[in-house]
């Protein structure tokens, strides 16, 4: 899956979708998803990258817990059959929940 098609899935969700980072002072109210490259972990034949393999976060930002956000994020994944594993992280300092999807695509 290519990080074009890797945005197309998250934009199903109807969410604002940015990667990496929203410019200074152009975020929109939350909730919403931010996506960024994080390594590769390919599969490697004769000496040759054979099978692509890249690891991406996923970050869901909620004003508070919010489960109908995180299952939209989930359908969606789930729709495209990518698996995730899921933590959750509140951010004092500005106030918001991340919700972190590590995927591998």
């Amino acid at each position: 899956m290519t990080q074009f098609e890797l945005n197309t899935v998250l934009r199903t969700t109807n969410l604002p979708v940015v990667y990496r980072a929203w410019p200074s002072g152009k975020a929109p109210a939350l909730p919403y998803i931010v996506y960024l490259t994080v390594r590769s972990h390919n599969l490697f034949a004769d000496g040759v990258v054979y099978l692509p393999i890249t690891h991406y976060q996923v970050e869901l930002y909620t004003a508070d817990k919010d489960l109908d956000a995180e299952q939209l994020v989930e359908n969606a994944l789930g729709a495209a059959g990518i698996p995730w594993e899921k933590s959750e992280t509140y951010v004092e300092t500005e106030g918001f929940f991340e919700i972190l999807y590590e995927i591998e695509v």
